[in-house]
């Protein structure tokens, strides 16, 4: 092993055990886009403290609580397996992203210092809406991971408010499928999407890592922000959101 070789490998194991605790400095994958730093994923849902993105031990398992806590201090402290969070890439995005930027980006991943573990790409869709005659408020994410190397997962939570006595105590459940071909992935996140909810009033989301791919949307862009997810694209017809999906799915299809 050259010299060259052994210090990206010992760089990318340093950055895998500290990146939950540091950025790492702006790694150019394609200029004038680059990557700037990596952070703990949550979903993009609207909650009083988030959802962490995490990957059970073992596939037959599940996650699942109540976010019974009165501070988010008390809150970050519960034991959440920081190791098994799916940490998400923080891009500097300058315009929308070509297909031809989209191949180098995936391509020149591998071959930089950004620790392996790191995705690439990450789509969400979300529904909210009213699940109950009393107006209790549900909200399900699906999560779409794809990593430089092909692999790919799907990270799914329901959230449901609690009944009208325990309303600030609501459950959620975390789903993770495992570790699949892009390609299958692809054709999973399409089945997941085929039927939503019957769910009163609801409304659709969709968000993507990087958010500034070159696709034309028919969803509004939404004002509210979602951490690392930022502004995602809103819907009211499922359908809308169905045709947006397809289209960045095909994108992703077109690029590998």
């Amino acid at each position: 092993m050259s010299i060259l070789e052994e210090n990206k490998l010992n760089t990318s194991l340093i950055w895998g055990a500290l990146r939950n605790l540091i950025d790492f400095s702006e790694i150019n994958v394609h200029e004038p886009f680059s990557l700037v730093g990596s952070e703990q994923g949550t979903f993009p849902i609207d909650t009083y403290h988030p959802i962490y993105m995490e990957v059970p031990r073992s596939l037959k398992s599940d996650i699942t609580g109540r976010s019974n806590f009165s501070s988010p201090n008390k809150y970050n402290k519960n034991k959440w397996g920081t190791r098994r969070i799916i940490s998400l890439p923080v891009f500097r995005e300058e315009g929308d992203l070509q297909n031809e930027v989209l191949q180098n980006i995936f391509q020149l991943w591998n071959d930089s210092y950004v620790p392996k573990e790191i995705p690439s790409i990450a789509i969400a869709t979300t529904i909210y809406g009213g699940y109950s005659s009393e107006g209790r408020i549900g909200q399900y994410a699906a999560i779409l991971i794809i990593w430089a190397n092909r692999t790919a997962r799907i990270l799914e939570l329901d959230w449901f408010e609690g009944p009208l006595e325990d309303c600030i105590t609501p459950e959620w459940y975390i789903r993770t499928s495992e570790l699949m071909t892009r390609k299958n992935a692809i054709k999973k996140m399409r089945e997941i999407h085929k039927i939503p909810p019957a769910w009163d009033k609801p409304v659709y989301s969709m968000f993507s890592i990087p958010s500034k791919i070159d696709v034309n949307f028919k969803g509004n862009r939404d004002d509210t922000g979602y951490g690392i997810w930022g502004n995602g694209l809103k819907y009211i017809e499922f359908d809308d959101l169905q045709d947006d999906l397809e289209n960045i799915l095909r994108k992703l299809n077109e690029v590998y």
